[in-house]
């Protein structure tokens, strides 16, 4: 059938059939790019060698589970230096190898659970319909792309736990914005020296009144 705005799947789909049950919808998906490209040399090719079949979970929608039942292709390798004869298409806007949930439905938890935490967004993301542990959120939380902080000339530093009582780094969040600019793994006065001697648009810092910090500002002209 046609029009994917249903689920946004976009242009390189065509949905074939949806099946609407009490709680659920059971959408039938074909990849119809016209061509591929090679994961190992980069040669696109656009000869289909076969196809199979891949089920995975989407977002909710209408407050109702979403499966996708998506039909793949594999490409025969254009390139006759390649070592992968056979590769099977890529779609790195829906969902990555061998993943069981589209990009959108890891993506949607793990943002609530950096707004949150790993434990919280658990709680709540059932009432969302989607479902996800702690453990799970906190290696989605590891894996995702962080922007990269934002310049700042007045800053906030501290010290921090990696592990209470035994490993101790130091933390500096953007006064601005309270974000987090760095994480250094250490508290002592030269870690925090060698940090602001690469960072002389530093102009003021707040800190407490720990003595490496403060013996640190000799390494710049900042206001504490």
């Amino acid at each position: 059938m046609e029009g994917t705005h249903f689920l946004g799947l976009g242009t390189d789909f065509t949905i074939e059939q949806v099946m609407e049950m009490q709680q659920h919808f059971l959408v039938t998906v074909r990849s119809i790019a016209a061509s591929s490209c090679c994961p190992h040399c980069s040669f696109r090719s656009e000869r289909v060698h076969s196809q199979y079949q891949r089920t995975v979970t989407d977002i909710p929608c209408s407050g109702r589970t979403v499966t996708l039942k998506l039909t793949v292709r594999r490409f025969f390798c254009r390139n006759e230096s390649c070592v992968r004869r056979i590769f099977t298409e890529r779609l790195p806007e829906l969902l990555l190898p061998h993943a069981q949930m589209t990009k959108r439905l890891r993506e949607a938890p793990c943002a609530l659970s950096f707004a949150t935490s790993a434990q919280a967004a658990s709680r709540v993301a059932p009432h969302l319909d989607m479902k996800s542990s702690p453990s799970t959120l906190l290696r989605c939380q590891k894996t995702s792309s962080l922007p990269l902080p934002s310049s700042s000339t007045k800053i906030g530093i501290d010290d921090f736990a990696f592990r209470r009582g035994q490993t101790y780094g130091t933390i500096i969040v953007n006064l601005e914005t309270y974000q987090i600019v760095d994480l250094l793994p250490g508290r002592s006065k030269e870690t925090a020296k060698a940090w602001l001697c690469t960072h002389p648009e530093i102009e003021v810092i707040s800190r407490d009144r720990a003595s490496n910090y403060s013996s640190a500002r000799q390494a710049s002209n900042t206001i504490l």
